[in-house]
């Protein structure tokens, strides 16, 4: 008898900021990658700057993608979602933004209690378990 994965398999956008943390993450996040293609779909970019990451959003939602993942520090994820909002991005119920803390402070990473280990990162950003945080933070 022949078994069926009737899992969705999911169309990933993974942007690695190459400057954060001058680069010393990409071991890590290579490891991410290599794992999340697997049962995945995963367009993976390495950008030196912010015209190049410019460029990957303008297109963005012609994609389709199910996950944004963010690889940088907490201006990488600034960045980011400030580009989707300038781009009018659909931010439908089922798209996510993850996040490899791959910067060189991290602060996201201790408000969101993320873990560094590329198994626990994975499991987290191919789940439909979702953490919602407030990145505005009111004086």
């Amino acid at each position: 008898m022949l078994k069926f994965n009737y899992e969705k398999i999911m169309h990933y956008c993974l942007i690695y900021n190459l400057n954060s943390s001058s680069g010393k993450k990409v071991k890590l996040v290579n490891k991410i990658y290599e794992k999340l293609k697997i049962n995945n779909t995963v367009d993976f970019f390495k950008t030196k700057s912010e015209e190049e990451a410019k460029k990957i959003f303008l297109e963005f939602k012609n994609k389709n993608y199910d996950r944004l993942i963010v690889a940088g520090g907490d201006g990488s994820v600034s960045f980011a979602i400030n580009e989707l909002i300038k781009n009018d991005f659909d931010f439908n119920e089922n798209f996510a933004i993850g996040y490899i803390p791959a910067g060189t402070a991290n602060l996201l990473q201790a408000e969101l209690s993320i873990t560094k280990k590329v198994n626990d990162v994975c499991s987290v950003l191919t789940s439909n378990n979702y953490k919602q945080s407030n990145l505005i933070k009111n004086k």
